[in-house]
């Protein structure tokens, strides 16, 4: 590849005898799962993974319903293709912080790093067509999703107890998951978000566990 900055040569850069340079098939058979994440309604993604076998991901930047939306195009497409789509194999990614007391969280969430990753995301999309990935309604306008709406919607932002309920009303509108995956942002405050991770751990994901399970 020759180009304006850069010229690579993969011929000079592979060497037989040590197999440096080649990309190898994985050891594991069959491979490692794949996973592929949906970010809006009756996602072309979505309808992808579920034909071929690949495990949904939840996009940690959609609403709750475009959520629910986008399992149910993997599992119409998992069918249409023969095959049996599991929810155990659905992985959910939201954006958490905890405090000991809501109305600290949500201040602390709104300008740490974790409201500023949004922030900056929504000023993206306003570059690139407009903030559709936001949305609950397609109808809203973008300037109404703003941080406002965010906090209560694709952020969540609590003390144990309100993180607990956010989740579990998540769960009623998207339907049971396999895995929750927990967003990671920059430690611009080292010891809260430690303190958010512990009572995340300690406090949210037995009585989660104990909810979902019964």
């Amino acid at each position: 590849m020759e180009g304006k900055f850069w010229k690579v040569s993969l011929k000079k850069s592979v060497d037989e005898e040590t197999g440096i340079g080649y990309i190898h098939k994985p050891l594991q058979q069959p491979h490692p799962p794949i996973a592929v994440p949906g970010t809006s309604p009756n996602s072309p993604s979505m309808r992808m993974a579920g034909r071929r076998g690949f495990q949904p991901f939840g996009h940690c930047l959609i609403a709750g319903n475009v959520l629910a939306d986008t399992w149910n195009t993997y599992e119409s497409a998992a069918r249409e293709a023969g095959r049996q789509p599991r929810r155990a194999d659905w992985k959910v990614a939201r954006s958490i912080f905890l405090a000991d007391s809501t109305a600290e969280a949500k201040r602390l969430a709104r300008s740490n790093s974790l409201g500023k990753n949004f922030e900056y995301i929504g000023r993206l999309c306003d570059k690139l067509g407009g903030r559709r990935m936001y949305k609950r309604d397609q109808a809203m306008s973008d300037a109404d999703c703003n941080l406002d709406y965010l906090m209560g919607e694709q952020i969540i932002a609590g003390s144990p107890d309100e993180v607990l309920r956010r989740l579990l009303g998540l769960i009623e509108e998207t339907g049971p998951f396999g895995t929750l995956v927990l967003m990671s942002y920059d430690w611009d405050d080292k010891q809260r978000w430690l303190h958010s991770m512990e009572l995340f751990a300690r406090e949210v994901m037995p009585k989660l566990q104990k909810a979902v399970c019964a």
